[in-house]
């Protein structure tokens, strides 16, 4: 088992384009994620991209698709 076997939760702070696509990967990887920003509008747009951007994997990569919702459910603003 290596390090990252071992992460189960992460924290990313700030809801930006990176923060957003840094939560996504994390959740992609069956880590749970806390997604904080000091602006709320900047978490909700964050979490309209995320799902655009999982919709977007589904649609092209047949093995994502039945992964999509529990991806977005590991995020938490």
């Amino acid at each position: 088992m290596t390090n990252a076997d071992r992460v189960k939760r992460a924290l990313v702070v700030g809801a930006g384009v990176m923060g957003s696509s840094i939560a996504q990967v994390f959740a992609t990887g069956n880590i749970d994620v806390t997604l904080a920003d000091v602006d709320g509008r900047a978490l909700t747009r964050a979490m309209g991209v995320i799902e655009s951007g999982l919709k977007t994997l589904a649609a092209f990569w047949k093995d994502f698709r039945n992964q999509d919702p529990s991806i977005l459910s590991r995020i938490k603003p």
